[in-house]
């Protein structure tokens, strides 16, 4: 055994201190406890109605980290895509409201299949915890902790027990913060085990008293006062788009009857476009501009576009004030110097 071999098993050893994993678990419960964390009651599983299962084999399950309070409000929205078939392709992001990353749902997804037994619980925390130290290659691990192959075995640990029971998924290396909620690093410095343990105790406590570790069971039954709430909130919805399309409806027919309504007054109505330039040039030396665009239906921008790409020469308000007055004769639309 080389000499740096060396050093780091006496790292090791003095870190532990002869600490062991049952003791390790044992310390991270009690801790939890004080915290006020039951670990018997902090999962939840809610069931969806999904139409596209057939029948009780179609059973399709999920996992996510639901944030305390926003229960009722995910348990509508996510019944609500279900019924508007919005989630035939299963999406994880879905699952959550706050766009978790793929890293924080397979944190919940091992969470909640270890439920069964509370050394596996800590397993999947503290191998989600230090994963994020050790393992992400887009993170850096803590300075004031201690070294790299100290706190590796304690992860090593979790693995193993894991392992041991077929539930140990690997992470990917681009994956960060697998955890939602999680310590400030920066601001603690530890040298032993027994710290450790404590530090990874009070971070897993801050999360279960923020989340909520769900089972989402999608099925052929849901829960009857959410399909009633989403059920009501659609026919709702219906109600107002068939009122909103017949207000529509009856506008469009409104200007449909203005338009028949200028044409039968104006016979030019809508012809601008249709009109020779020869007769244009009569209309535009026959009456003022503004008289011009109410025949048509158009804007004075509309008609001096059409007149320029003629070269038609449009007199202005002036030159028609002056015939008003009398004190020059009507061109009677016949183009005349200005």
């Amino acid at each position: 055994m080389s000499n740096w071999q060396e050093q780091g098993k006496k790292e090791v050893e003095e870190f532990l201190s002869y600490y062991t994993w049952d003791q390790f678990v044992k310390a991270w419960l009690e801790r939890l406890a004080e915290l006020g964390i039951d670990l018997e009651h902090v999962f939840r599983t809610v069931k969806f109605r999904d139409p596209l299962a057939k029948d009780e084999n179609s059973l399709h399950t999920m996992h996510a980290w639901w944030r305390k309070g926003s229960i009722d409000n995910e348990k509508i929205r996510i019944q609500r895509e279900l019924l508007e078939e919005r989630l035939r392709t299963r999406l994880p992001i879905y699952v959550t409201e706050e766009n978790a990353s793929k890293g924080e749902l397979v944190a919940a997804h091992n969470f909640c299949n270890s439920r069964e037994d509370v050394t596996l619980m800590c397993a999947s925390l503290v191998d989600a915890s230090l994963f994020s130290r050790l393992g992400s290659s887009r993170l850096s691990y803590p300075t004031d902790w201690p070294p790299i192959n100290c706190v590796n075995e304690i992860r090593s640990w979790a693995i193993k027990a894991l392992r041991a029971a077929e539930l140990y998924r690997g992470w990917d290396h681009f994956y960060t913060w697998v955890l939602p909620c999680t310590n400030s690093d920066w601001d603690y410095r530890f040298t032993s085990a027994r710290a450790l343990t404590r530090y990874l105790a009070e971070e897993h406590a801050t999360l279960l008293h923020t989340y909520i570790p769900v089972i989402l069971e999608f099925g052929m039954e849901g829960e009857p006062e959410i399909i009633a709430i989403v059920e009501g909130q659609l026919e709702e919805e219906k109600i107002k788009l068939h009122g909103w399309q017949a207000e529509r409806r009856a506008e469009e027919e409104r200007k449909a009857e203005e338009v028949r309504q200028k044409e039968i007054e104006h016979s030019m109505w809508g012809q601008l476009g249709k009109i020779s330039a020869e007769d244009l040039t009569t209309l535009v030396w026959s009456k003022p501009l503004a008289e011009v665009t109410i025949d048509f239906g158009v804007t004075a921008y509309q008609a001096r576009k059409r007149c320029k790409s003629d070269k038609i020469i449009i007199p202005n308000a002036h030159f028609w004030k002056k015939v008003k007055s009398g004190k020059i004769p009507h061109p009677g639309g016949i183009p005349v110097p200005l």
